[in-house]
């Protein structure tokens, strides 16, 4: 629906313009405007935004002014009507403070019910620009006031908008990204007491027993030297905040994190470097595909000493990933296991998931213990599926072999 409402606004506005665009004799300083324009939005989305908003709040503003463009902008001419108008917009924005202020608890039957009338009572203005847009921005403002939790923390950087909240339990800190959990703690036990800290519990796709738990920090020996490399700044800050999650205040308060695009700055570490190198960048709904194709993996492999791995966590609500691994693994002479499956009762145990992680070595002796564990399967590159690179990936085949795995008995 949100899709439908962005494209209608977009086509209405282009519409606009050539439907006012002026003489011919005038034309230059209209392109010209335009182009201001768009540079004016490019800096207002892509570096104003993110330093004034903690969430993305120019989505609903920038609806509202899309439907603020329509034809027939103008204030009601009887005054009655402008009482009602300006008393409207009054109460609107004091329901909004109040919500900001003392966040209101509804359930969700009833806020459905409640946004259904609003935008069923919108409808009744559609051929009157400002009380329709009104009606709009408090419904996509007053969203956000009444959905998001008490006690969450929105951190925004360029990257997206990254929230600490708790479970309702209040067991759990969890950190999400959009739709997707990309890390969790526990803080109090089932009991109400407060969790140890360490170690602390690993969880999601890092419990122990699971594929990738033995090559995280609190499990690297006091010899091992371990480096991180990400992207956004905002992570970084969220991660060593002892307040929030403690596990590199616990395990590792030195570990390096290196700041970058991963590919660029693992390439400047020296060849041979790493035992093991692991790959988790791929649960959300964006995927970088530079991570997942033959020259990056050409590249991991020369930073690997002679007998490393790379450990690749692939785990997608929407993507199956573990194919483009084999493939790009086949593709430099390499050897994938994949493991997707476990013994692990994931209703039994909250915020511990059965992941899918993709192992790569040289060659089967490589492998260690995972050649006899019974959830590392050999996986064979697919002849069917191009090898994804630099200059080919194919999406729309990963999003259907999603599918049909999930249609499958």
């Amino acid at each position: 629906m949100h899709l439908v409402v962005f494209f209608v606004n977009a086509l209405m506005c282009h519409g606009e313009l050539a439907r006012t665009r002026p003489a011919p004799r005038y034309l230059t300083a209209f392109y010209l405007w335009i182009s201001a324009g768009g540079a004016i939005g490019g800096i207002g989305a892509g570096l104003i935004a993110p330093y004034v908003f903690n969430w993305v709040a120019e989505y609903p503003i920038l609806i509202a002014l899309a439907v603020l463009c329509r034809p027939g902008l103008a204030l009601p001419a009887a005054r009655l009507h402008r009482y009602f108008l300006f008393g409207g917009l009054a109460a609107a924005v004091l329901v909004l403070i109040v919500c900001a202020l003392h966040p209101i608890a509804l359930s969700e039957t009833a806020f459905n019910w409640s946004v259904a009338m609003l935008l069923a009572a919108s409808a009744l203005f559609w051929r009157a620009p400002l009380p329709f847009a009104a009606t709009i921005a408090f419904i996509l403002l007053a969203y956000h006031s009444i959905v998001e939790q008490p006690g969450t923390t929105s951190v925004r950087s360029f990257f997206g908008v990254a929230k600490i909240t708790e479970s309702a339990d209040g067991q759990f800190r969890l950190l999400q990204h959009g739709t997707t959990l990309h890390g969790g703690q526990r803080i109090r036990e089932a009991n109400g007491r407060l969790a140890a800290i360490d170690p602390p519990e690993l969880l999601l796709y890092y419990w122990d027993g699971s594929a990738i738990s033995d090559s995280l920090a609190c499990r690297a020996a006091p010899d091992d030297t371990v480096h991180y490399y990400e992207i956004d700044p905002a992570i970084i800050r969220i991660a060593r905040d002892p307040y929030l999650f403690s596990f590199l205040w616990v395990c590792r308060s030195d570990m390096p994190i290196i700041l970058g695009d991963a590919r660029l700055t693992l390439a400047e570490a020296p060849d041979g470097a790493y035992d093991l190198i692991i790959v988790d960048a791929f649960s959300s709904d964006a995927i970088p595909i530079h991570l997942l194709t033959r020259e990056a993996m050409a590249m991991y492999l020369k930073k690997l000493s002679p007998h490393g791995m790379v450990a690749m966590h692939v785990s997608n609500r929407h993507l199956e990933l573990a194919s483009v691994v084999a493939g790009i693994a086949a593709a430099n002479g390499l050897i994938t296991r994949v493991s997707d499956s476990s013994d692990l009762d994931e209703a039994a145990n909250p915020y511990k998931f059965v992941g899918t992680v993709a192992a790569v070595t040289r060659s089967e002796e490589d492998f260690g213990t995972l050649r006899q564990a019974r959830d590392w399967a050999l996986a064979a590159p697919d002849p069917s599926q191009w090898v994804w690179t630099d200059d080919y990936c194919n999406i729309v085949g990963a999003l259907l072999r999603k599918l049909n795995n999930l249609s499958d008995p």
